[in-house]
């Protein structure tokens, strides 16, 4: 459908832009912690790029591309969450490059803000919070 939908001129995605929920491309959601209220890694979102990097070093995997997006519950602030989202994702994709080797033009940073929940009208819940590994290859 992806394919067709280019082809007519009427995909509107780009890659380094957030993807409409519409569009059903394979992803992955993964809790990945980072220090409060920040974009610092802590030990246990280390530790959870670490199996994402095992898989993204996977040969079957070796040639597709992957949007990196970085999801935060709402606290009404959404310039704040915007800002908060965009440095996850470019420190998930720098963490991945640098300890892991995993070309960094593979992955494309992108913050979601609070505008995605996985739990709509959950507001600061913890489940809203996460990094979304897309499949973008072939877009």
């Amino acid at each position: 459908m992806v394919r067709t939908l280019q082809q007519q001129n009427a995909l509107a995605i780009v890659e380094n832009q957030p993807i409409p929920s519409a569009f059903d491309f394979a992803s992955v959601n993964l809790a990945v912690g980072f220090d409060d209220e920040s974009h610092i890694l802590n030990v246990q979102g280390m530790t959870s790029l670490r199996s994402l990097a095992m898989a993204l070093k996977d040969p079957s995997l070796s040639n597709q591309r992957f949007q990196i997006g970085s999801h935060v519950s709402s606290d009404g602030n959404l310039t704040t969450a915007q800002r908060l989202t965009s440095l996850r994702a470019q420190a998930v994709v720098e963490h991945l490059a640098a300890f892991y080797e995993i070309e960094a033009s593979r992955l494309i940073p992108v913050g979601y803000g609070a505008t995605t929940p996985l739990q709509p009208g959950q507001g600061v819940g913890v489940e809203n919070t996460r990094i979304q590994v897309i499949n973008i290859s072939g877009m």
